[in-house]
């Protein structure tokens, strides 16, 4: 007991009176001479000095001492590295509790990836696979970084953007089926062609190539670097060496499988993962999730398997609408992903704000991703067939407005129609359709996608033109043409209506409209950059009369084959069993 006694009092000693340690997040504890000294002696008595340390731990967390608490819960993962609840409560003790003791953003964010650093490299090399520790890590991605309710959500969104910015430069899958692709080890590496030869000339230069880093910042190589290695010859073997370095970084720093990453994104997905949405289905999904998966999702024949990937409208079409006609009551819980609420609002909140449009320092700007509608659209009915639960009718009835007025917004009419036509069916009664229309029902819920709370018609042609401004100067024209097009349907819909009735009043015209928002766009009180106000002036000459024209090809919303995308383009030839590409079809 003299050895226990010795323990707890020693993490008061080690305590610093200074409050300010908070602002450095702690590191690990396992050169404490103390614990080390005591670790030795104790032997078989580390189970109960463990929960000695555990209760004291709990006595600090109650009494707000939330940094020795801290530190006892560092000295616990030590003595019992395999007791997984114990990191769990320590990762959440980061996050939940030591980030509301310092003030700063900057400060928060280093506790959130102490949390994460935690439980990802030290949790889950002690205990791989185990599900309570990947449980807290993507309740981290979930809770702390996805979540609105902190006011500096935004902040930690860009953060962890620009965090995996440093490995990825789309995020997108084709980067993903590129890494995969990547030879897996040094030797396979050193096979390739050329690949020793650039090695060998880039070592004799002083750089080290298969740090990848040193290759992302070859702006700065001397002229002489540059001149042996960036050549014509050697581009193949030099794309190879950096899909190999980047590869093995993020196994190694950031342990993560690359092609467990594109598993689960033909799945679920697609998703940007450098955003925070792709990493709540990586951490939540257990290790068995993609014989659990390919279960579901490759092994039933006939309609259910034809009819996964299609629309409501493709469904209909082929006769089934049901799209989990053929599978079992306990195909959700046994996929242990599909039914959990992680990974439906990560799919969900994706399809809102899963698409980085802007990025740099000072700024995040997300939109839609409409690549991941297919599979929602899929979950949406997955869990309606299966759990008729009150929640699950709530995501299906808010998840059809939302696309519905997305799609619209993005110049999607028939697929904003279909969403409409089912929102219709399925939540209106009677006296509510036979009034209903749907631009009646685009225009009722304007203030979604102006996301703002009340909108007078006034309102929505200011801000539905401002709107499109703002997104033609970011290259998103499609989106521009979609708040162009609400800005004249508001309009003219508020024209006819004064011109019905005595107590509607007539808007002024629409280039009125149009004049002011090009001012406000270009204003100093703004929130465009100054860069995107400079190419706004560039597309436009300042003057606010010219009309918006889409430039480049639209995406594809809905695929018919699940998990499929239009830049989908390379073979299944990455993967490594026949289990993956049965599930990827």
């Amino acid at each position: 007991m003299l050895l226990v006694a010795l323990l707890i009092s020693s993490s008061v000693v080690h305590q610093h009176p200074d409050r300010q340690r908070l602002n450095a997040p702690v590191g690990n504890v396992k050169d404490s001479a103390t614990l080390a000294m005591i670790t030795f002696a104790v032997g078989p008595f580390r189970g109960l000095i463990a929960d000695m340390l555990w209760w004291r731990a709990v006595k600090k967390q109650d009494e707000g001492d939330y940094f020795e608490a801290i530190q006892l819960a560092s000295w616990i993962t030590q003595l019992q590295p395999n007791h997984s609840m114990v990191w769990a409560y320590h990762g959440w003790n980061m996050h939940s509790n030591l980030v509301n003791e310092v003030h700063s953003p900057e400060e928060k964010w280093k506790w959130i990836m102490s949390a994460v650093n935690l439980l990802r490299n030290e949790g889950l090399v002690a205990n791989p696979g185990d599900p309570t520790i990947r449980r807290e890590l993507a309740a981290i991605f979930n809770m702390r970084i996805g979540r609105k309710t902190d006011q500096n959500h935004m902040f930690y969104k860009r953060q962890w953007a620009l965090h995996m910015s440093e490995y990825l430069n789309t995020g997108e899958r084709r980067e993903l089926q590129a890494l995969a692709a990547a030879p897996a080890t040094r030797e396979e590496l050193l096979k390739a062609d050329k690949v020793q030869e650039v090695l060998d000339v880039a070592k004799k230069l002083e750089l080290d190539l298969l740090d990848r880093k040193v290759i992302s910042d070859y702006g700065s190589w001397s002229p002489e670097q540059q001149q042996a290695i960036l050549k014509q010859e050697y581009q193949a073997a030099g794309s190879l060496i950096y899909r190999f370095a980047t590869r093995k970084a993020l196994f190694e720093k950031e342990h993560l499988d690359v092609e467990r990453m594109l598993l689960i994104d033909r799945i679920y997905g697609p998703f940007d993962w450098r955003l925070w949405h792709a990493y709540i289905v990586y951490w939540t999904a257990d290790q068995g999730f993609e014989r659990s998966a390919e279960e579901i999702f490759g092994s039933y024949a006939g309609e259910a398997k034809e009819t996964l990937g299609l629309s409501f409208r493709e469904r209909k079409n082929a006769g089934e609408d049901s799209l989990a006609g053929n599978l079992n009551e306990d195909d959700l819980d046994s996929t242990g992903i599909l039914g959990d609420t992680f990974v439906q609002q990560a799919m969900i909140t994706s399809f809102s704000d899963g698409k980085i449009v802007w990025l740099d320092e000072n700024l995040l700007l997300l939109g839609n991703n409409l690549k991941i509608a297919e599979s929602v659209d899929s979950l949406m009915h997955v869990l309606m067939d299966k759990q008729k639960d009150v929640f699950s009718e709530s995501l299906f009835r808010n998840f059809h407005v939302d696309a519905a007025l997305t799609f619209y917004n993005y110049d999607y009419e028939e697929e904003a129609r279909d969403m409409y036509e089912v929102y219709k069916k399925e939540f209106m009664s009677k006296k509510e359709r036979r009034k209903s229309t749907f631009e009646s029902f685009i225009l009722e819920n304007a203030e979604v996608l102006l996301k703002q709370r009340s909108s007078t018609p006034d309102e929505v042609v200011l801000n539905s033109c401002y709107q499109a401004f703002a997104w033609y100067a970011f290259g998103d024209s499609y989106k521009a043409k979609g708040f162009e097009r609400l800005a004249v349907l508001a309009w003219t819909r508020q024209q006819t209506k004064a011109a019905l009735m005595a107590n509607e009043k007539p808007l002024p015209p629409l280039e009125t409209y149009k004049e002011k928002a090009m001012l406000l766009a270009l204003s100093s009180d703004s929130f465009l950059p100054d860069e995107v106000k400079q190419k706004l002036v560039k597309l436009t000459g300042g003057k606010s009369d010219f009309v918006i024209k889409p430039k480049g090809e639209k995406i594809k919303i809905f695929m018919h084959h699940h998990g499929d995308s239009p830049d989908d383009s390379s073979n299944e030839e990455d993967l490594d069993s026949e289990s993956k590409r049965e599930l990827m079809k």
